[in-house]
């Protein structure tokens, strides 16, 4: 079990916001208008969302013993740390020691949202184990939203990840999320049936390097474009894709070559 840990920012009500003894816990007003100046990725505010200031020492301290907090509290075994890139990677290596220190196995995977793969590599020096891949879904969608693409840039990405990660078996490969469009919408918007296309990227990802990640939906081939679309109630229905991802589960358990083993091209 993986709990979601959000330390860039509060919600836009937080009663943080009205105390005055607070008021150095947030970076000023301002948005991100530059997105490739990393000064302003970082103290400027994400979506208008108030953006805590870890370098005020209160701050840092509270985030790091929430954090650990929810550790000794329920022994979850891992964070998926939100909003990496958007604060100080001096942070995430103070973040990491300390909430280690409290389990060692603990598993942490950051998502930096990110289409240069070096840049969401560069996070790894922090100590973060692991990383949501970006650019897998990137060419995943483009590739599996439509019939006859070659699936050989796909390979390009997995040998770039072994070349920039110590351990890329370990990287968060995903078609779906909360933040873009659904595979289903893209399908749909080019004509094409989102089950056979979704048959076709899962059986990629639950077969290729790298640990699958299924968002909710996705098992009845959910439609959805931008958020907040692509984050509608769930349909608990009887759906085809449901046995069918059971099945690739039970295959990528039963065989360790698909978790663990080498991954060569053929054709």
């Amino acid at each position: 079990i993986i709990l979601d840990v959000v330390v860039n920012h509060t919600g836009y009500q937080h009663p943080w916001l009205k105390d005055p003894e607070k008021a150095d816990w947030f970076h000023e007003d301002r948005p991100i208008l530059n997105w490739n100046n990393q000064e302003e990725v970082e103290y400027g505010r994400l979506a208008g969302l108030p953006d805590l200031a870890q370098e005020n020492p209160e701050v840092k301290d509270y985030l790091i013993e929430m954090a650990k907090w929810w550790i000794e509290e329920t022994d979850v075994d891992g964070f998926r740390l939100d909003t990496v890139k958007h604060v100080p990677k001096w942070f995430w290596e103070e973040f990491v020691k300390e909430v280690k220190s409290v389990k060692e196995d603990f598993f942490l995977i950051g998502e930096v949202w990110h289409n240069d793969a070096q840049y969401v590599a560069s996070y790894a020096v922090t100590g973060i184990d692991s990383f949501v891949d970006y650019p897998f879904y990137n060419i995943g969608t483009a590739i599996f939203n439509a019939p006859n693409q070659s699936i050989g840039k796909m390979h390009a990405v997995w040998k770039r990840n072994e070349v920039l990660y110590e351990n890329p078996y370990v990287l968060g490969n995903f078609l779906d999320n909360h933040d873009n469009p659904r595979i289903s919408r893209l399908a749909l918007e080019r004509g094409e049936d989102p089950v056979t296309r979704w048959k076709m990227g899962l059986a990629y990802m639950y077969t290729a390097p790298g640990i699958p990640i299924v968002y909710y939906g996705t098992e009845i081939a959910m439609d959805g474009g931008n958020d907040p679309d692509n984050r509608r109630m769930m349909e608990f229905v009887d759906h085809e894709l449901v046995d069918y991802i059971s099945k690739l589960a039970e295959i990528r358990h039963e065989y360790p070559s698909l978790r663990r083993g080498e991954f060569e091209f053929l054709v």
